[in-house]
């Protein structure tokens, strides 16, 4: 055999699995510590006028059965921002709950992320969620407050009418 021969099959060689190996890595998924092991919020409303609305949010799967044993009342924190940096955030929940309800909020886009709290100090957050809170108009409500008021009026006028009409052939059918 020569020796230049050689030499150049060991680097094909070399080469290959070089290759393999950096394609069996590209393949398998990094994980920073902790991820995938934050909450994620479940159907979360991506606007309210209603003047309130509900977070609700669960742990993976894949999390929950690999933790079940480690922690059996996981806590959870949940941080309103006015920005998607959450550059000042506010803690609105603090709990063993995985729902909480949020309400009295003015006009305005509102981010929120949420994460376990467990002994270890495995705290990672979810994916940050943007609710945009748009009240009603004011005239509209008092347009229903003037429509409910006249629907008021009319059921109280039908039944006065119909009470007096019952009177009178009370008193005129009588003997």
């Amino acid at each position: 055999m020569m020796p230049g021969i050689f030499t150049y099959s060991k680097r094909i060689h070399a080469g290959a699995i070089c290759v393999a190996l950096c394609c069996a890595l590209a393949a398998t998924p990094v994980r920073a510590q902790g991820a995938g092991d934050a909450p994620e919020f479940v159907e979360p409303p991506a606007s309210a006028n209603a003047g309130y609305f509900s977070l609700n949010w669960r742990m993976p799967e894949s999390s929950a059965n690999a933790e079940a044993d480690d922690d059996p009342t996981p806590r959870f924190e949940i941080q309103e921002g006015t920005n998607a940096d959450f550059t000042n955030p506010r803690l609105i929940y603090r709990g063993p709950e995985t729902a909480t309800t949020v309400s009295g909020k003015a006009d305005g886009d509102y981010f929120y992320r949420v994460r376990k709290i467990d002994a270890r100090n495995d705290q990672s957050w979810s994916a940050v969620h943007t609710v945009r809170v748009v009240h009603h108009p004011l005239n509209r409500a008092f347009a229903f407050l003037l429509l409910g008021g006249v629907v008021f009026l009319a059921t109280a006028f039908l039944i006065l009418r119909g009470d007096a009409d019952r009177g009178k052939s009370d008193a005129g059918g009588a003997p």
